[in-house]
């Protein structure tokens, strides 16, 4: 008996069987991240454009039942909503500022929401205006505001 069985010889994988599946996972996992984290960021432009869409709303509609006109300004990838002087007294409070860090963004702009609902430019001409935002990954996005007060997000 100079030879030993090992045991059964199809009974497991061999280091390089395992090692080569180990291998092919990566693959796949990295091509399923890329191209989750393209579809996530995409997705983070239009969730900024629906949040900006849904505060100039709000900011239209505080303008409107207070009285007070309300400022829009873009800067950058941050639109902020400020009410124009002083508000009545319990007037609810306008939606923070948006920003998407992770954008390209622009072009700046300055508007006001009158108490009429119009949105009119710093000379007070009634005047629409366009944000764009542009993703890492080449996805872009694009909010209207109208100077009637119609919103178009896209």
């Amino acid at each position: 008996m100079a030879t030993m069985m090992r045991g059964n010889p199809e009974s497991g994988f061999t280091l390089l069987e395992l090692l080569f599946t180990v291998a092919i996972i990566a693959i796949v996992a990295s091509i399923a991240i890329d191209g989750w984290s393209f579809a996530l960021s995409g997705s983070n432009l239009l969730q900024t454009l629906q949040t900006v869409r849904i505060d100039s709303k709000l900011a239209r509609n505080a303008a409107m039942l207070t009285g007070t006109p309300v400022d829009v300004t873009a800067s950058g990838c941050a639109v902020a909503f400020t009410y124009s002087g002083t508000p009545p007294s319990g007037a609810a409070p306008l939606p923070n500022s948006v920003s998407n860090p992770q954008a390209t963004c622009g072009p700046d702009f300055s508007r006001q929401y009158l108490p009429n609902g119009l949105l009119v430019n710093t000379s007070g001409a009634p005047t629409g205006a366009t944000w764009s935002l542009s993703g890492q990954d080449g996805s872009n996005a694009s909010l209207t505001l109208h100077a009637g007060g119609a919103i178009d997000a896209g």
